[in-house]
């Protein structure tokens, strides 16, 4: 009887209310919807994150790769460093990450409804229109021309009927453990980037999360469904705007990059995934060949304010590299002074002005360096 009430009172506060009208809504209480709120939000679309009651939990690892981090999980972990004075950071407590989190709320405003109880879904077949949810206040109903739930347990899209499925795995204990199924959802207004997971990396989520707003938006422009979005338009997202707001992408040329780095003399790869940037870096002693040199050249004119930066792949005792930064044809020498106790990173070469559009090149070379030397990858950061 009392639920028979309940489903009473809920249909009737719905028949007399108006729902919300938004242009998406992104479910979920982690990082990752977090920041698909504010991707939505900051490219143009009004948008509502709706946060259930349970949070779901994403693990960290201190063992990520930089480059497979790209779009708004680089700039989430390089703000995390900023706020502890260094360049990026993967680890940080709770507190700090809330800061970085409302600081991209704040910034692009997107509409908020906390500890919400999902009650009702109106959908027409494959369509989802229309959501209720509820708190200790009351009903309140949402209209949305797209959906994506970011919920670890997809709580949003099994509410609207979607079937998951389970995938049975040997333990290694002698027992097996049941994963729930990585399913991409082909619904034309609804996205599930990171359910199915049960576990997914912080870093992970933040990137599924962003990639299904960027199929969002890209479906809304030109017509289609999610599941017709093709890879190549999502990666365009990622390499000409990559956080959602149409400022200059960073400039990032690794050793392996054969067309914008140039390098004479002996010197030698190392494949190292955990410490180097990409696949590794060149390294070469500075007694080899006093006329060895790597030089890294934007090929791309640079116009604006710059700071530069030089990968530290790992620690290689007390060594002096040598460089010389390029603005145009005018040399800026640097000499980085390296000890034991530095950890693998970027290192700032310093900042740039370019007045008139003009390359850039960062050179390192041997000539009166000591020791092993090293030449992995330079950023070029526009300042804003």
């Amino acid at each position: 009887m009392r639920l028979i009430l309940i489903l009473l009172l809920t249909v009737h506060c719905c028949l007399g209310q108006k729902a919300q009208q938004v242009d998406v809504v992104i479910y979920g209480s982690n990082i990752g919807a977090q920041l698909a709120a504010h991707a939505a939000k900051i490219a143009g679309k009004k948008t509502l994150l709706i946060v259930p009651q349970s949070v779901d939990e994403l693990p960290v690892s201190s063992q990520l790769i930089r480059h497979e981090i790209k779009g708004l999980a680089w700039d989430f972990y390089r703000k995390l460093g900023k706020e502890v004075g260094q360049f990026d950071v993967f680890e940080a407590a709770p507190g700090v990450k809330k800061q970085v989190i409302d600081a991209y709320q704040k910034q692009s405003e997107y509409l908020v409804w906390e500890g919400m109880q999902l009650q009702e879904i109106q959908q027409n077949e494959a369509q989802l229109l229309q959501l209720s949810v509820s708190d200790e206040k009351g009903i309140r109903l949402v209209k949305a021309k797209q959906f994506i739930d970011c919920s670890l347990k997809a709580e949003l899209l099994t509410k609207a009927g979607y079937q998951v499925s389970y995938q049975v795995e040997d333990d290694g204990m002698g027992g097996t453990t049941k994963h729930l199924q990585k399913t991409s959802i082909k619904w034309s207004n609804a996205q599930a980037p990171i359910f199915m997971l049960n576990k997914v990396l912080e870093s992970d989520a933040i990137l599924a999360s962003q990639t299904a707003v960027i199929r969002m938006l890209d479906a809304i422009q030109k017509g289609i469904s999610v599941a017709q979005v093709k890879d190549e338009d999502v990666q365009r997202y990622y390499s000409f705007n990559p956080l959602m707001d149409g400022s200059r992408p960073d400039l990032l040329i690794d050793d392996s990059n054969k067309s914008m780095v140039e390098v004479i003399g002996p010197w030698k790869k190392v494949a190292d995934k955990v410490n180097g940037y990409g696949e590794g870096y060149l390294s070469t002693f500075s007694n080899d060949d006093l006329g060895a040199r790597v030089r890294f050249n934007s090929r791309t004119p640079l116009k604006g304010v710059y700071q530069a930066y030089y990968f530290l792949p790992t620690s290689m005792g007390n060594t002096t590299v040598q460089l010389e930064v390029y603005v145009g044809r005018t040399k800026f020498p640097v000499a980085l002074k390296l000890t034991q106790d530095m950890k693998s990173g970027w290192v700032p070469l310093g900042t740039y002005t370019f007045s008139d559009p003009v390359t850039a090149d960062v050179l390192v070379y041997t000539k009166n360096a000591k020791g092993l030397i090293v030449a992995d990858a330079v950023l070029w950061v526009h300042q804003k």
